[in-house]
């Protein structure tokens, strides 16, 4: 959509940047984030761990057919679909078959509510009330999640849009990645991975790699991650941001696939750090 936005002249939003929370934009390395994160914090037997990473190249192969047409091209739907499947089936249904979350790695399937910092409520019976309509203007039923467009879009997650992100930093844009530590669908360590291999006008990943990380914090010294930052010749701004805890003894200062909900008071601050570019400052 970035891209799209810049492309088109005429519609003159004066777009500055994108901000991606735990998004899969590079699925390779993100695949191979999994069986790298599987083996470090020893998620399954041993016996298991080696079977996962002899599928990985099933998976990648995958990967690269969805993708044949080549970068920023558009995906070929039924090698998608296989991909997907060939992947999910191979590395991540083995974590989820242990009972562990693959959204949270510290709770067990479906309990992930557990570690949010406030309870979420029902939003679908409060967004439905007459007379929150009334106040809306609208008057149509909202759904939480229409499963039939999830489905469709899901498919897609094996479409490496690596391009789009080049485009918009070789734009001279600013963008911003952000992931938690303890998720393991969209992980940290293949994301890194991912924002390391990126290549355009400047050497993005490259110059990412080298910069010293630094400890993000909020609020009243409250720890939210950890921060790489750079800048480029061309204007571009790049950064990540992994929420994790790093040697601290407080509790729940980790993140798992919803980092807005874990850590919300520290997600907005960096949110008006992005807008500010003040994530940059010393960079």
């Amino acid at each position: 959509l970035g891209t799209r936005i810049l492309r088109i002249a005429e519609r003159k939003i004066d777009l500055k940047g994108v901000m991606m929370i735990s998004g899969v934009v590079g699925p390779s390395a993100l695949y191979q984030g999994c069986v790298k994160l599987a083996k470090e914090r020893t998620l399954l037997p041993e016996k298991d761990l080696n079977k996962m990473e002899a599928n990985l190249e099933k998976c990648l192969k995958g990967i690269s057919e969805c993708n044949e047409l080549g970068p920023g091209r558009p995906p070929l739907g039924y090698h998608c679909r296989r991909a997907a499947v060939t992947c999910e089936s191979l590395l991540v249904d083995p974590i989820t078959k242990t009972g562990t979350s693959v959204y949270d790695l510290r709770v067990d399937d479906g309990n992930e509510e557990d570690l949010y910092a406030f309870e979420l409520g029902d939003f679908e019976d409060f967004l439905n009330l007459e007379s929150v309509q009334e106040h809306l203007g609208v008057s149509k039923w909202w759904y939480v999640e229409n499963e039939e467009v999830f489905e469709v879009f899901s498919q897609y997650t094996t479409y490496d849009t690596t391009h789009f992100v080049t485009e918009l930093l070789n734009k001279g844009m600013k963008v911003l990645v952000l992931n938690g530590d303890q998720d393991y669908v969209t992980n940290s360590l293949g994301t890194l991975k991912w924002l390391s291999s990126l290549k355009g006008t400047e050497k993005y990943g490259e110059k990412l790699g080298r910069v010293p990380t630094k400890n993000l914090d909020y609020g009243e010294g409250q720890l939210f991650g950890r921060l790489w930052a750079s800048k480029y010749a061309n204007g571009a701004k790049l950064a990540f941001i992994e929420v994790c805890t790093i040697g601290s003894t407080r509790d729940v200062t980790e993140a798992g696939h919803c980092p807005a909900l874990n850590k919300p008071l520290g997600t907005q601050h960096v949110f008006n750090k992005f807008l500010s570019g003040e994530l940059w400052d010393r960079a």
